[in-house]
């Protein structure tokens, strides 16, 4: 008797905590003859025996079915990142990746007749690797894009543009990741032009006036690698380290000044051209519809390949248990450690599903209006409104766990009218170089039903 009646209370907390998101109609009734039972129930004309038999408090485990899609419109750019190499794996295929990015003045010494060119050169600090050891190896060549780079303009990981074929620069590179972040491009040749733009910037205000108001135009940059490439880079665009430098230095005192040109706030994205021929999951070939399933599921933004949830032993138990009360709800996904030091796991989860052909999300959001919308509009790829399905990382078993209370009874009142039946996982951070491989997902449900 006294767990029952712990379990009403508690079963009322939960209904009083749910009122600031809409539930069915039939719930909000349920809700009233628990509400007053504290006072005098009948008064209701609601009898409850004195051993609530009428209450059942109870719990059940779903195995949620796991599978893997193709979504090959990653969207590259809105990000501080982009993507440089290429790579080949067994079970997601080959993929390599171009980089675009436009460049303006940012700050620095103007030269005028008193300091000597004496070099140019990007730096660019690493955020990312993917390799299959601990040095990354290859080379670059360095292009003049052909077009025009935007920043209001969605460019998706498919896009191509035509740039010079022939490159103004190139350097092979040999990093070793355990010691080595930055990656270093000599550009004396377009450092030389740009010199002599900051020689005159001195010598005419208003090409002064237009340089230091980013009103001149630069031919954006294309980082193209070769197939000997061992692996893949994140490079930063937003580092305090990452510019294109003209270094000048006084032939009177011997002292160094720098010019700076940024990367970041011009426009800029990654092509990403993927092949699965031969792989794992060579069936993938159509976004969204093309399915992998058998044990493992697979997530890896830049191979296009995202680890999907089946809801519907879920949405099964709750048509079987109509009006149920979601006391507590939590979702768990495991994933394998990898026993690789060079492969980085997802650090979180952001959940969306598919509706209408297309990601919608994110998952959790209480208004109708937020679930039409999609991560591919201009709004970007996610909310910053609480999400009521998120989950945290554990290393200790690797799984990613968290509370979906919420969202659980959502579902159970089908309060929104749309299909929740499956839901994509994505890395938050969508450029990112980290996969993950899930090998199965549970809902656990603590919940309560009238007899």
């Amino acid at each position: 008797m006294r767990i029952l009646k712990r379990a009403t209370t508690i079963c009322i907390m939960n209904l009083l905590d749910k009122k600031t998101f809409p539930l069915g109609s039939g719930l909000a009734l349920l809700l009233i003859p628990f509400f007053f039972a504290c006072e005098d129930p009948g008064e209701l004309g609601v009898q409850v025996d004195s051993n609530n038999q009428n209450i059942a408090v109870k719990d059940t485990t779903i195995s949620i079915p796991l599978s893997t899609i193709l979504i090959d419109s990653l969207r590259t750019n809105q990000f501080t990142t982009m993507l440089v190499g290429n790579a080949e794996d067994s079970v997601t295929g080959s993929v390599q990746c171009t980089a675009y990015t436009q460049y303006s003045p940012a700050s620095g010494t103007l030269p005028d007749d008193t300091l000597d060119f004496v070099s140019a050169y990007i730096r660019f600090k690493i955020n990312e690797v993917r390799t299959t050891d601990n040095i990354l190896s290859g080379h670059i060549d360095v292009h003049e894009s052909d077009d025009t780079l935007y920043n209001q303009v969605i460019y998706l990981a498919k896009r191509k543009i035509d740039y010079n074929p022939t490159p103004i620069t190139g350097v092979d590179y040999n990093i070793n990741i355990d010691t080595d972040s930055i990656l270093t491009i000599p550009m004396n040749d377009l450092g030389l032009e740009l010199y002599n733009q900051l020689v005159r910037a001195d010598q005419d205000s208003a090409f002064k006036d237009s340089l230091q108001q980013n009103r001149l135009y630069y031919q954006p940059l294309v980082f193209n690698t070769t197939s000997s490439n061992s692996g893949l880079m994140s490079l930063s665009l937003s580092n305090d380290t990452t510019a294109l430098y003209i270094e000048m230095k006084s032939p009177t005192s011997d002292s160094t000044y720098y010019y700076r040109y940024r990367f970041n706030g011009r426009g800029h994205f990654t092509n990403i051209e993927r092949s699965k021929s031969g792989s794992k999951l060579s069936t993938l070939v159509d976004e969204y519809s093309s399915e992998h399933s058998g044990g493992y599921a697979y997530g890896s933004m830049v191979d296009g390949i995202f680890a999907k949830l089946d809801l519907a032993p879920v949405k099964a138990f709750m048509e079987a248990n109509p009006g149920l009360i979601v006391n507590n709800a939590r979702i768990n996904i495991n994933n394998t450690d990898y026993g690789s030091e060079f492969v980085v796991p997802f650090t979180s989860l952001r959940f969306y599903f598919i509706r209408s052909g297309k990601i919608n999300g994110p998952i959790g959001n209480s208004r109708l209006t937020a679930f039409s919308s999609t991560i591919l509009s201009d709004a970007s790829y996610s909310s910053s409104s609480v999400d009521y399905f998120n989950t945290i990382y554990n290393d200790d078993p690797p799984n990613y766990s968290g509370e979906i209370t919420q969202f659980t009874q959502i579902v159970a009142d089908d309060a929104l009218g749309i299909d929740l039946e499956e839901i994509v996982i994505l890395n938050p951070t969508t450029t990112s170089l980290q996969k993950t491989i899930f090998t199965g997902a549970e809902i656990t449900i603590y919940y309560t039903v009238i007899k």
